[in-house]
């Protein structure tokens, strides 16, 4: 199904909001340009895996509890994907007022070295727009 409109994932929006050097496109937005438009053209899926991205879906559910015995609130997994005309995502916690992303740390120096990026608040945001809430929570679990 070539030319389809293309839609950004919210996980890649911060991915073209960097800041470019002089007048070019960043390499990351070039690359991430580069593989919409072979999923475009040619229907092209890379293969995405990696021991981190292994761990953090394999102990998402008990992200997901232990967000809820801190919060001491219930929340459960986000299966909803949600699209506008230009991006598409699917948050892993959909609260009343609020979404909510987890990233599950591979290491306990992973999570003593997590940080807000630029590419997770640009994701936060595009979840915000997707699911018109006012607020985002980005957390970070170890287990």
């Amino acid at each position: 199904m070539p030319n389809q409109q293309i839609k950004i994932r919210a996980s890649k929006v911060g991915v073209l909001m960097t800041t470019p050097n002089k007048d070019e496109i960043s390499k990351g937005a070039q690359t991430y340009m580069r593989e919409l438009w072979l999923q475009n053209e040619y229907n092209y899926k890379p293969l995405v895996t990696s021991k981190y991205l292994e761990k953090g879906i394999a102990f998402e559910d008990e992200a997901i509890g232990l967000l809820s015995d801190l919060d001491d609130e219930f929340y459960f997994k986000n299966t909803e994907r949600k699209e506008n005309d230009y991006i598409s995502g699917e948050c892993d916690i959909e609260a009343d007022n609020k979404i909510v992303d987890i990233k599950n740390c591979y290491t306990l120096k992973t999570f003593m070295d997590a940080e807000i990026t630029k590419v997770y608040e640009w994701q936060l945001r595009a979840y915000m727009e997707l699911y018109d809430k006012p607020k985002a929570e980005l957390v970070y679990c170890i287990l």
